[in-house]
């Protein structure tokens, strides 16, 4: 019982904080593995996909602030 407590307590988490439902399902699969390196195994990986996308957002800000450094370059 405690450990469905915390697993829903986790994919709550998971999906407040913008996760998909693909990877939820992957880490209730894993909860239900009693495996905790399964369920380390998939946290990290849903981690490394949450930074890549915080690195293509930083891309996509770097490209808009040249935008604006350039515009205001040109209005002088």
């Amino acid at each position: 019982m405690k450990n469905e407590k915390n697993m829903c307590e986790y994919t709550k988490c998971l999906s407040e904080i913008g996760c998909s439902i693909e990877q939820v399902n992957k880490y209730k699969v894993a909860c239900q593995s009693d495996s905790i390196e399964h369920q380390i195994k998939v946290l990290k990986c849903i981690r490394c996909e949450m930074l890549e996308e915080l690195h293509v957002k930083q891309k996509n800000l770097q490209c808009i602030d040249y935008m604006i450094y350039k515009k205001g370059h040109l209005n002088k």
